[in-house]
């Protein structure tokens, strides 16, 4: 009997039904004939089909567990089969729009609806209608790119994603300069799309940043490599990104101050914590990696730092946190103090700041210059920094000029950096010498920054000769500024030894320390004496090369023993005795001298100091020998 109703069943085209399952969510019992004359794939499926399963009497029952789109896009391709078997040139009143185009391409691929089934088949249709997208406005095409998330697969497949995301670059290459919202059409629904508050929209370069935010990581990563491939401006781009971060990372559960799995989380809230910090990872590398394809110095400098803090609090990768540093240290000039002072994590793992990363970012900056990086930069005594054998040229001297500025600012940052951690109590001398040494001599014209920052490092207060402030100044100064570093001066670095604070005070050229600044120096008591009296008489030999070229300037052929007697006044009322213009000493001279007779009294107080200190320890000596010698008696 039941053989007999599957025969009636297959003969009789009226009792042909199809009960068909999407992906274990929805069944649909339809007619065969307008599906399997359309849907490639069910027309296989039915005719390569020997013994067929009847859930009822006259109905054949088939199965689909990946159908992209769901039932619902099932249930357009289905109106699509009805409405076209109707007759009607455009199936019935069947519309195909922007929202549902991308399911309908999609379900059209998997369903095999060519033209070789039926004419004016699914995917021709579909086709035609994405003939002119380039031309649709940017809320069309938009809408379009978010319908293909759920059927990403496929909508690659079928180039639906590509076409987008060229439009989508397109118009935010072209339109960004202009004043209105870029929502003309031409497509076939556009008038259902219109908005009339879209097109009084007011808009900057940056109008497209939030549309473009409400993506998902992979078609933005996708839109933004679209805009690089047009020469777009690096800048925007590079500021788009940042604001993609800062917009996207809330979003997923970030915070500044990230928090901890404690003793109270949860088992799920664990593994949520977890995953939520894959996600944030996977979506700051994607970041970086974009910048890494925009121009140097596309994205602003306090940025990058900012994306640094981040990475070292979600546990980046390395190469993730190598990449970003390099990026920074090709701009290292361009860094600010706030910038660089980061706080090391764990904080628990001996000193207060990443100095580590302040070394790579130098050993970076001086890296990327490629023009120099076969050359040397010997200390230059006087004049400015030259290179061995440079190449001859404009362009060369150009860029050595650029070169010498960046470098000069790096330089007076690094001092700025060392005069901020120097109070760091768990601050050892080998890193603060690393990082003094880290550039050449010749990136400083003036030690003074250097010596101010090792001077604090060695707990005395410095008085700085380029501000010309007195030491009650600078105090009030640095109080200011950070009260918790004086208060701890006096106790920050009590276990530095003396062959320790030698080897520190050899990271200063004293030959370009100022005059304030050699003389600070000279009477400094964490000095050795033997290195004050050397910079008393380095300061006495600069001083002397002075007078030299001064008198030579003037013209004056003075011997030396007559150099620094004053002349006799004349009579004011005899006029042959006025002093002629070459014979008159300028204010610059007698200044000079005035500063070569307190070096002399400084250096002849320091020689006094030497052999009563010489003569205090043969006393000190001789006590302890005449002490032994009692014992040994006794």
């Amino acid at each position: 009997m039941k053989n007999k109703q599957q025969e009636l069943f297959l003969e009789d085209p009226m009792h042909r039904l199809l009960e068909v399952e999407v992906n274990g969510e929805h069944t649909f019992v339809l007619a065969q004939d307008p599906l399997v004359n359309r849907c490639g794939r069910l027309a296989k499926i039915i005719r390569g089909t020997t013994i067929l399963t009847a859930c009822r009497v006259n109905a054949l029952r088939v199965a689909f567990h990946d159908l992209p789109g769901g039932p619902q896009a099932f249930e357009l391709a289905a109106r699509f089969c009805y409405w076209h078997s109707s007759g009607s040139p455009r199936g019935g009143g069947f519309h195909i729009t922007a929202a549902n185009v991308s399911l309908l391409r999609c379900i059209a691929e998997y369903m095999e609806m060519t033209e070789e089934f039926s004419p004016r088949n699914l995917i021709k249709e579909t086709e035609n209608f994405l003939q002119n997208l380039v031309f649709w406005s940017w809320n069309e095409v938009l809408l379009i790119l978010r319908s293909c998330e759920p059927v990403l697969p496929y909508a690659e497949k079928t180039h639906i994603v590509h076409r987008c995301v060229e439009s989508l670059a397109w118009k935010a290459s072209t339109i960004s300069s202009t004043c209105q919202s870029p929502t003309s059409s031409t497509s076939p629904d556009s008038s259902s799309n219109q908005s009339s508050s879209a097109n009084n929209k007011r808009l900057s370069r940056t109008w497209w940043f939030d549309d473009v935010c409400s993506l998902s990581m992979y078609l933005m990563e996708r839109i933004v490599k679209a805009m690089i491939s047009n020469n777009m401006d690096n800048r925007i781009l590079a500021r788009f990104l940042v604001h993609y971060v800062q917009t996207a990372l809330p979003t997923l559960g970030y915070h500044s101050h990230h928090q901890r799995s404690t003793a109270s989380t949860t088992r799920d809230e664990h593994i949520l914590q977890k995953y939520t910090q894959k996600v944030q990872r996977e979506l700051l590398e994607t970041v970086i990696a974009l910048l890494g394809h925009l121009d140097h110095g596309s994205a602003p400098c306090s940025s990058l730092f900012g994306l640094l803090r981040v990475t070292s609090a979600l546990n980046s990768g390395r190469s993730c946190r190598k990449q970003l540093e390099k990026m920074i240290g090709h701009q290292l000039d361009k860094a600010s103090l706030d910038d660089i002072v980061i706080p090391l994590r764990p904080t628990g793992s001996g000193s207060l700041y990443d100095v580590d990363l302040v070394l790579r970012l130098i050993d970076r900056f001086l890296s990327d210059q490629d023009i120099f990086s076969e050359m040397t930069f010997p200390t230059p005594i006087n004049g400015p920094i030259m290179a061995s054998q440079p190449p001859s040229g404009s362009s060369f001297r150009r860029a050595l000029t650029k070169f010498e500025h960046s470098l000069t600012k790096v330089a007076d940052l690094i001092d700025k950096y060392l005069v901020e951690i120097a109070a760091d109590p768990q601050l050892k001398p080998f890193k603060f010498k690393s990082v003094a040494k880290a550039l050449p001599d010749s990136a400083r014209l003036m030690h003074d920054g250097l010596y101010r920052a090792l001077d604090l490092y060695l707990q005395v207060s410095v008085l700085l000769s380029c501000c010309k402030l007195t030491l009650e100044e600078e105090t009030l100064q640095l109080k200011a500024r950070s009260p918790w570093n004086v208060c701890r001066m006096e106790q920050a670095h009590p276990a530095v030894s003396e062959s320790e604070t030698m080897e520190l005070c050899k990271v200063v050229n004293y030959q370009k320390l100022s005059f304030e600044g050699c003389k600070h120096a000279a009477q400094n008591p964490r000095f050795p004496a033997r290195l004050a009296l050397q910079i008393l008489l380095l300061q006495q030999a600069k001083l002397r090369d002075t007078i030299d070229h001064c008198f030579f300037k003037e013209g004056l052929r003075v011997s030396d023993s007559s150099r620094y007697k004053e002349a006799p006044v004349p009579a004011v009322n005899h006029p042959s005795a006025a002093p002629s213009a070459v014979d008159q000493p300028s204010p610059e001279f007698g200044l000079i001298i005035r500063q070569n007779e307190e070096l002399k009294s400084d250096i002849n107080k320091m020689q006094a100091k030497v052999s009563e200190l010489e003569k205090l320890c043969k006393r000190m000596r001789s006590d302890m020998s005449s002490r032994r010698t009692r014992r040994l008696l006794c």
